[in-house]
């Protein structure tokens, strides 16, 4: 049967109006330092910024500056003076080990996400929801199916969005295709699942394995609903030796760290130049099965009659590869309405025409605004999506 679907795609800029909320003020600064925690990265370069804001005028996200310094040195390997392969030589070991650089660099990022959860930081954000937050985000989702596709790393709109009326995370809450990793699956003796002497299968290790999307059909039924990180999370690491896919469990991380220095893993996380965003996606099949179910649900599913945009703290400058697709679906039609929510409404404005510019179709969606500012409460909000 046809229904209708809202498709939610949420950035960083979440983080940042939840931390200017009056209803948010006790956690506001832990917030920010989440949001911010990425800024560190600007120190591997922070003096290519500084000379490129002086010479143009213009400030580049860090993303951006990456890509800058990837296509410059890409275009000095075609040069025909550095044609020999001593110099080709060169230029790939100097990738390679810019690469290596930022690669430990998220590693060291992504370790600092756990100690903000260890220390119940997102416990805090659940108690300041209101009562009446939770079961009307629940009875909202059983009438109008509903998936969030979120590009933050970290684990703020799990805790506000993925818990079920109760509070938690069980069976009606929102589905992200891990689970736990069964004797077949197992990567090494850190997810090791085991027999005990009483002949009943248990599991001890340090999460939860991503399992492929035919395997969990019929677990995904009880999550008609799904929370995705499409570029990663903080919990998403990659065991390189066995190519397998594992979200950390918060309770394992000591676990975990031993695992560090004895395997070879690395934090699963869409950090980079724009342009190859896509690419780094395509190298995890979790990030990729989860880009397969957004376009999915945009262009083949057959259950949906009609589907709701909402665009929440991003204006996908520094992701192309979502900018492009959600356009695709705008021009394709079917799209009810687009919701943009942003703290700036002039910059809402100017999003929404450049969203819903140069079709040629005598029809598109309404492009709406919705303030989330000291005025109003996060269900407020909500409630006018």
């Amino acid at each position: 049967m046809e229904q209708n679907h809202e498709l939610w795609i949420i950035g960083n800029g979440f983080n940042r109006a939840l931390a200017q909320s009056p209803q948010f003020s006790s956690v506001s600064s832990k917030v920010l330092e989440i949001a911010s925690l990425w800024e560190e990265f600007s120190g591997l370069i922070s003096e290519v910024k500084k000379k490129l804001q002086s010479d143009t005028g213009s400030s580049y996200p860090d993303e951006k500056i990456l890509e800058f310094i990837f296509i410059v040195l890409q275009s000095l390997k075609s040069k025909e003076i550095f044609s020999h392969i001593k110099y080709q030589t060169c230029f790939d070991t100097l990738v390679s080990q810019f690469s290596s650089v930022i690669t430990k660099k998220l590693e060291s990022i992504a370790l600092k996400f756990f100690r903000v959860e260890s220390e119940d930081f997102y416990s805090s954000v659940s108690a300041l929801l209101e009562e009446e937050f939770l079961p009307y985000w629940h009875t909202r989702r059983q009438k109008t199916p509903t998936t969030l596709i979120t590009t933050n790393y970290d684990g703020i709109v799990d805790t506000i969005f993925a818990r079920n009326k109760d509070g938690g995370f069980g069976k009606y809450g929102m589905g992200d295709l891990f689970a736990s990793c069964d004797s077949e699956r197992h990567i090494t003796d850190c997810t090791r699942a085991y027999v005990d002497e009483l002949g009943r299968s248990s599991w001890k290790g340090i999460g939860y394995c991503f399992s492929n999307y035919s395997y969990l059909q019929s677990h995904r039924e009880q999550f008609k609903d799904k929370l995705l990180h499409l570029h990663g999370s903080y919990k998403f690491w990659k065991h390189i030796d066995s190519d397998a896919e594992v979200k950390i469990d918060k309770q394992a991380l000591e676990i975990f760290n031993e695992c560090l220095q004895n395997d070879n893993w690395y934090p699963m996380v869409v950090f980079g130049p724009p342009e190859q965003k896509l690419n780094i996606i395509n190298k995890y099949k979790t990030l990729q099965t989860y880009l397969d179910i957004f376009k999915h649900i945009l262009f083949n599913a057959e259950e949906i009659r009609q589907i709701k945009l909402v665009i929440w703290g991003t204006k996908f400058e520094s992701d192309p590869h979502l900018y492009e697709v959600v356009r695709k679906k705008i021009e394709k039609g079917n799209v009810a309405e687009v919701v943009i929510l942003l703290s700036n409404p002039y910059s809402a404005e100017e999003f929404c025409e450049r969203l819903m510019s140069g079709f040629n179709r005598a029809h598109v969606p309404q492009c709406r605004y919705v303030a989330f500012d000291s005025a109003h409460s996060l269900l407020d909000v909500i409630k006018k999506i």
